[in-house]
Parts: structure tokens; C-alpha cells; sequence
């Protein structure tokens, strides 16, 4: 089975949640697997995930959020 390209997750699209829009983009086939992403500067999902990306969408369907303050998603989140 080939490897997915990461162009796959160049198209996401926004959940609302409360005052907060999440940026989430999904591939590969399968059960589903939610990768998320650990904090610092240039945090986001899919360029956390890149390198694992490829592989793990060839068993699963992979959904993954950039985490409210990072990436595409709601910035200036509450402490």
C-alpha cells in the first residue's frame, strides 16, 4: 500500500466549539486514531505529525486537530 502524501492534510475544516473555532483536517482509511500535538512555538498538528503521518494513514483514519492557541485554530486562549 503506498504512503499518504501530507498535501492530504492541507484540507481541513473548522469545528465551532463554544467561542473557539478548531482547525481540523482527516485521512487515510480505517479505524479511527486522533493525533495530538504537544505545545511550544510552531506547534500544530500536522507539522507535529508529519514524519508518522504517511504510515499511520495507510491503517488509519486519522483526525488531526491544531489544539486551541496553535496552528489554524482560536488563538489568545485563557490561562
Amino acid at each position: 500500500m503506498e504512503s499518504l502524501p501530507l498535501e492530504s492534510l492541507e484540507h481541513g475544516s473548522y469545528v465551532q466549539i463554544a467561542d473557539r473555532k478548531i482547525w481540523v483536517t482527516q485521512c487515510g482509511e480505517g479505524p479511527a486514531l486522533l493525533l495530538l500535538h504537544g505545545g511550544g512555538p510552531g506547534a500544530a498538528g500536522a507539522s507535529n505529525f508529519s514524519r508518522n503521518i504517511p504510515a499511520l494513514g495507510r491503517h488509519f483514519r486519522l483526525i488531526v486537530p491544531d489544539l486551541p492557541g496553535y496552528g489554524r485554530s482560536t488563538k489568545g486562549i485563557d490561562r
